[in-house]
């Protein structure tokens, strides 16, 4: 009989572990078998073996909190990811083979201060490739894609400055940084039905080297071929999409009341945890809620903290609206329902996923 507590038991879990957080920081579809690595990784984390993940989880999880998929997604992803961004991947492989406790818990600490720069960088960076998305008028109807280039920018994090503005503006991003000393080097992200790839493909001779697919793309060239490039994908997008493309879009599952939005309700959405890419979240809206608090929130303000009611609605990445949305103003809501427990009391959050004000 297998020992459920032997040594091959033990390799097991500890590759379960680490197998599911992979699935769900690589934002494939959970699904099949992909759904049961991550679901049985979120149930073994915190019984891992491993030195790195108990050292990641105690940097980025708070005491009886519970592990969810998006605490792979949005804390120990983005903290192992950090170290490639910002300078050489081997410190996050470094924990993850590491052994030592003490060892591992100074990674884990110094991974996290590297993460607080990437974030710190890129809300600085989203700033500035705004602002000039702006001033050359690809915000517009008339230009249907975002094309920019400054030699300034952290080759690390522009691929995550792109995602922030598609999200803001709904049309693909072409960002590219260098060419100073050596050829210009970008990152793109896309809208659903438009082909980022099959865009770059159209004047791939331009480009030293490319590669990706339909959302997401890198690629290389010449400083001297931005130009014709940047002509050449801002035309194809006109061409292929239609000012309504530009529109966000979201699935709602079903328009509620805030008293509709208890604890146990809540609790009950959450079951079909764990969530993500082909197995979302509920997705549900408020009409004409009352905002009777506003404010920003985070490092460099990038995040709002709004009050619908009596319920507190955080929306990520989304501090510069919030003078648009002020004290008073009546909004309706897309958002998902989270319960957050705080010191032993539980609450119910609505993560803001779009607002309308009347």
């Amino acid at each position: 009989k297998d020992d459920p507590t032997g040594p091959l038991a033990v390799v097991l879990k500890d590759a379960v572990c680490l197998a599911g957080m992979g699935v769900i920081a690589d934002v494939v579809p959970l699904v099949g078998e992909n759904r049961k690595f991550a679901a049985k990784a979120i149930r073994m984390m915190r019984q891992c073996s491993l030195a790195g993940i108990k050292a990641m989880l105690s940097v980025c999880v708070k005491q009886g909190e519970s592990i969810e998929s998006e605490t792979v997604g949005f804390r120990i992803g983005p903290r192992l990811n950090a170290a490639g961004r910002m300078g050489h991947a081997q410190e996050a492989l470094d924990l993850l083979l590491c052994d030592d406790p003490g060892e591992a818990a100074a990674i884990a600490k110094r991974l996290s201060n590297v993460n607080q720069q990437r974030q710190s960088l890129a809300a600085e960076l989203t700033k500035q490739a705004d602002e000039m998305a702006h001033i050359e008028g690809m915000t517009s109807d008339n230009k249907r894609m975002v094309v920019l280039r400054d030699e300034s920018w952290h080759p690390g994090v522009i691929g995550i400055v792109c995602s922030r503005l598609v999200e803001r503006h709904q049309r693909p991003v072409v960002l590219l940084c260098g060419g100073v000393k050596g050829p210009l080097k970008g990152s793109a992200r896309s809208i659903e039905g438009y082909s980022i790839h099959e865009a770059i493909k159209s004047c791939g001779d331009r480009f030293v080297s490319f590669g990706g697919h339909a959302m997401a793309a890198g690629m290389t060239l010449q400083t001297e071929s931005f130009d014709d490039v940047q002509e050449a994908l801002l035309a194809h997008a006109h061409e292929r999409l239609k000012p309504e493309d530009l529109v966000r879009r979201l699935r709602i599952d079903c328009e509620v009341q805030l008293d509709d939005l208890t604890t146990q309700s809540v609790k009950s959405l959450q079951a079909m945890q764990p969530t993500g890419r082909d197995n979302e979240a509920a997705c549900l809206m408020i009409r004409s809620g009352v905002i009777t608090k506003s404010k920003v929130m985070g490092r460099d303000s990038a995040h709002l903290d709004l009050t619908i009611g009596s319920i507190r609605a955080p929306w990520f990445q989304h501090g510069h609206f919030v003078d648009t949305l002020p004290k008073g103003a009546v909004v309706d809501i897309v958002f998902e329902p989270k319960v957050d427990s705080w010191r032993g009391v539980e609450r119910v959050q609505l993560h803001i996923k779009d607002v309308r004000r009347h």
